[in-house]
C-alpha cells in the first residue's frame, strides 16, 4: 500500500499445498515479507510457515514450525496478533469409527506445543489431551485437559512494561451435547483452570440450547458466564522521582454474555431473524503491588491513588425482515442496535455482579438505532 505523503507498507507471500499419496501426506507451508513504516524509517519482516500432515485412517498426525520476526508489520492488510515468536508443535489424533462398549465412535488427541521469543526467552511449553465420544443414543462426550508448564511472559513488554516469569497451569473443561436430531438440542461445557500456587484461577459454564418447534421455526439461546481470578494483571508503568514502577493488581473479574438468535420462515420468500447479545464484565483490583525485579514472579506492595475497578455493559441486536417480491428481486429492512455504558468509579454496589438486574439495565443504556432498507431487481427474461 503506497501513500503518498504518508506512511506507506508493502507485503507480499507465496504458499504452496503439495499433496502426496492421494492426498494422505500433505506438506503446506508459506513465505511473506513486510516492509511498513514512516520514511527513514521503515522496518522489514517476515513471516515462515511450514507444516507436515498425514490424514486419514486410525492415526493422523501434524507437525510444524512457524517464524514471525520482531518488526514484521501486515496490520494494513488484516491483523497480526504479535511478532517476535518461533512456534513448533507436533499433534497426533486417534480415531476408530466402528462401535466400542457404549460409543458408536470416538477419537482421541494429542498435541505438543512450545513458542519462544527472538530474545531465546521460551515463553510457553505444554500439552494438551483431547477426547471426543458419539454415545449410542447419539449423544456426544468431550473431555479436555493439559498443562502450560512454567515459562516467560513478555505481553506486557508492549504495554510499556517487562518480561515477567509465567507460572505453570492446569486446565479442563468438558462438554455434554444431545442428540442434534431432535427438536430441542442442548450442550453444556464448564470448564477451569488454576496456576500452580492456586494464586490465579478460573472457572466458566457456557450453555447452548436449540429449539425447533416448527420446520419454520428456529431459536437459540447461549448464556456463556467467567469468573477470573488474576493474581497478577498489569496495571501500568509510573515513572516517579525514584524510577519506574511496573505495577500489577489482583483482579476479581466477572463476564456475561447472553446470546440469542431466532428464526421465523413465513412463507418461501419472507422470513425474519434475529439476533441479541446482551453482555456485561464487572472487575475489582485490590493488593496493588509492584515487580521487584524482572524475569521473576516477586512483588511488594505498592500504593496507587486512583481507582481502576470497572462496570460496562453493551447490547448489540440485528433484526432483519427478507422479503424477495419477485424471483432474483429482494427487499431487506434491517433494525440495528448498539447500546453501551461505563460507570466512573464504580464502587460498591455497582461491583456486586447481579446477572438479571445488569443484564436488564442493558436494554435502556444509552445508544444508537440504526435503520437500513435494501433492495436489489432482477433485470431478465
Amino acid at each position: 500500500m503506497h501513500r503518498r505523503d504518508a506512511e506507506s507498507a508493502y507485503a507480499g507471500g507465496v504458499d504452496w499445498d503439495l499433496k502426496f499419496n492421494e492426498e494422505v501426506y500433505n506438506v503446506t507451508g508459506m513465505l511473506a515479507a513486510s516492509r511498513a513504516g514512516a520514511k527513514g524509517e521503515r522496518k522489514s519482516g517476515y513471516i515462515a510457515h511450514l507444516e507436515a500432515d498425514k490424514r486419514g485412517g486410525w492415526l493422523e498426525a501434524e507437525t510444524g514450525f512457524a517464524v514471525l520476526s520482531p518488526d514484521v508489520n501486515i496490520n494494513d492488510l488484516g491483523y497480526l496478533q504479535r511478532g517476535d515468536l518461533i512456534r513448533s508443535w507436533v499433534d497426533f489424533g486417534f480415531y476408530r469409527h466402528a462401535p466400542l462398549g457404549p460409543f458408536l465412535r470416538f477419537d482421541s488427541g494429542l498435541d505438543l506445543e512450545s513458542e519462544w521469543n527472538y530474545d531465546g526467552l521460551r515463553l510457553q511449553t505444554g500439552f494438551g489431551a483431547s477426547n471426543w465420544g458419539d454415545l449410542k443414543n447419539y449423544w456426544r462426550v468431550h473431555l479436555h485437559f493439559g498443562r502450560e508448564f512454567a515459562g516467560m511472559d513478555d505481553d506486557d513488554v508492549r504495554r510499556g512494561g517487562v518480561v515477567t516469569k509465567r507460572l505453570a497451569e492446569n486446565w479442563v473443561h468438558a462438554q455434554v451435547e444431545t442428540d442434534q436430531r431432535k427438536g430441542v438440542w442442548f450442550s453444556v461445557r464448564p470448564e477451569y483452570r488454576r496456576h500452580d500456587g492456586g494464586r490465579s484461577h478460573a472457572r466458566g459454564l457456557r450453555v447452548s440450547m436449540e429449539l425447533r418447534p416448527l420446520p419454520s421455526m428456529w431459536f437459540s439461546i447461549g448464556p456463556s458466564y467467567n469468573h477470573r481470578i488474576t493474581d497478577a494483571q498489569w496495571v501500568g508503568s509510573i515513572e516517579d522521582a525514584s524510577g519506574s514502577h511496573y505495577v500489577y493488581g489482583e483482579l476479581d473479574s466477572q463476564t456475561l454474555d447472553f446470546t440469542t438468535r431466532a428464526r421465523m420462515i413465513f412463507a418461501p420468500e419472507l422470513s425474519l431473524e434475529l439476533f441479541l447479545q446482551p453482555f456485561i464484565a464487572i472487575g475489582d483490583y485490590g493488593n496493588i503491588k509492584e515487580l521487584v525485579e524482572p524475569e521473576t514472579y516477586k512483588f511488594r506492595p505498592y500504593e496507587l491513588n486512583e481507582n481502576r475497578d470497572f462496570h460496562r455493559r453493551s447490547l448489540r441486536s440485528n433484526l432483519v425482515l427478507r422479503w424477495e417480491f419477485s424471483p432474483g428481486s429482494t427487499l431487506f429492512v434491517v433494525w440495528s442496535q448498539s447500546r453501551s455504558a461505563s460507570l466512573d468509579d464504580p464502587t460498591g454496589e455497582d461491583l456486586e455482579f447481579q446477572p438479571f438486574s445488569r443484564l436488564k439495565d442493558s436494554f435502556s443504556d444509552d445508544g444508537d438505532n440504526v435503520f437500513l432498507t435494501k433492495v436489489s431487481y432482477w433485470f431478465g427474461g
